[in-house]
């Protein structure tokens, strides 16, 4: 694993002096078990290191990356990067390198790897699954990201790796769970999916159509990933292709989301990409748009400051709500499941694309277990559905929020790990629309 202050020295003695450099390093160390049809086929710790470099010069800039962190191989891309700056479009506004300024390190919870009690926690889980197949992923470790620039400006942050991916098979049907938590009992794992497998062996068709919805922290996140990046961000609002207006009421009052990533137990970042501190913003309050994060690009277009959600010279102008935070209601899912007398249950969206991106009208389907509610019980699985629904009009039609919330942390299985997270309670929705199922 990398030495954060041999980096350090390393990079000043090639890019120190020279104000158009810039530095963005992503490494970790971790533990990485794959299982698959209840049999675990791979057991390994690895090492990662990605490094970004970019080099700007007045409204120009020009990125490159590569793996090897040694002088040499830093000034051979040093001297690429000169070449193909000259190549490269103008970008209206471009502001320099960020300037030093006293930072403060945020502490993470950084625990020890232990392969022997991974490997029999996950040898646990799959003895203890009856006449089903498990699949899944372990990862524990850390990650490190380091951004250094050529004006003497050096950030890090070491932040802890700790996700667990499990699905349970029988016959045709797939349910999963996901785990950010190093203190996850095997018990609690075999408790959460049993039920979900043991829901009915054949899946229902159903009719599409618009039905009252419960939907797991799971899959109000994965509907909340592409608010951030559709909506919430300055680009977007720049270009007219956000709800977000300052001011105006947009979603229930149940609704209260705000990008913290200094929430308790997350995954903390608290740098941006171009060096700026990530500050705490209120997006939405109470249903009603409040604020947008920005970098310092769009923020000078919006006569704003920057924010701290800039991706950097990764793809300029661009900024992301990494760490959104929803507030919790005042019911469980128990309850929500009690007071249905006929809807569905939903744990996971996916391959979701964007219809139109003014009212966030989404498309996708479910996925790993959705189930039909009857008279305030969950009664049988459903076969999977299309949905194509506006996510400013679901938030409006939104009936209750659990009292309880999931972290939602990273989930990077092929590459290095880039700390963020999604806290998330269950909520319920009246009228989701779905126009499509599996057949």
């Amino acid at each position: 694993m990398v030495n954060i202050e041999q980096m350090i020295d390393v990079f000043e003695k090639t890019i120190k002096g020279n104000e158009g450099l810039e530095l963005l390093m992503f490494a970790e160390r971790s533990l990485f078990i794959r299982y698959a049809r209840s049999v675990i086929h791979q057991n390994a710790l690895f090492d990662d290191t990605v490094i970004n470099l970019g080099m700007r010069r007045g409204e120009k800039l020009a990125s490159t990356v590569f793996t090897s962190p040694d002088i040499d191989k830093l000034n051979q891309e040093i001297e690429k990067l000169k070449g193909l700056l000259e190549l490269m479009p103008s970008i209206k506004g471009l502001p320099p390198i960020v300037e030093p300024y006293p930072f403060e390190p945020v502490e993470a919870k950084i625990e020890e790897i232990k392969p022997e009690v991974e490997f029999e926690k996950v040898k646990k889980i799959i003895e203890a699954a009856e006449n089903v197949y498990v699949h899944g992923i372990l990862k524990r470790g850390y990650s490190v990201i380091l951004y250094t620039n050529g004006r003497g400006l050096h950030l890090s942050h070491v932040s802890p790796v700790k996700y667990m991916k499990v699905i349970y098979e029988k016959g045709d049907r797939l349910v999963r769970k996901d785990y950010f938590d190093t203190d996850i009992e095997p018990e609690k794992v075999i408790d959460d999916l049993k039920w979900r497998i043991e829901a009915g062996d054949e899946e229902v068709l159903i009719d599409p159509g618009r039905y009252t919805v419960i939907l797991e922290p799971s899959a109000l996140a994965d509907l909340a990933e592409m608010m951030g990046y559709v909506s919430l961000n300055a680009r977007a609002v720049i270009e007219g292709r956000s709800f977000f207006e300052h001011g105006k009421k947009v979603f229930s009052d149940a609704i209260t989301i705000v990008d913290d990533h200094g929430f308790p137990d997350g995954f903390s970042l608290p740098f941006d990409f171009e060096g700026m501190p990530r500050k705490r913003v209120v997006m939405i309050d109470k249903g009603v748009c409040r604020n947008i994060v920005t970098d310092r690009l769009m923020g000078k277009r919006m006569n704003k400051e920057s924010t701290g959600h800039s991706l950097g010279f990764l793809n300029p102008g661009f900024s992301f709500p990494m760490h959104m935070v929803f507030d919790a209601g005042d019911t469980s899912i128990d309850e929500m499941v009690k007071e249905t007398k006929k809807g569905l249950f939903i744990s996971n969206f996916h391959y979701i694309n964007v219809i139109n991106p003014k009212d966030l009208t989404l498309t996708g389907m479910t996925r790993f277990g959705t189930y039909l509610i009857e008279d305030g019980n969950i009664t049988k699985p459903v076969r999977n559905l299309r949905f194509t629904q506006s996510v400013v009009e679901a938030f409006n039609n939104v009936v209750s929020v659990t009292n309880k919330r999931e972290i939602i942390g990273p989930t990077d299985t092929y590459s290095y790990t880039i700390p963020h997270h999604m806290v998330v309670p269950g909520i319920k929705i009246e009228g989701f629309n779905f126009t499509g199922r599996t057949e």
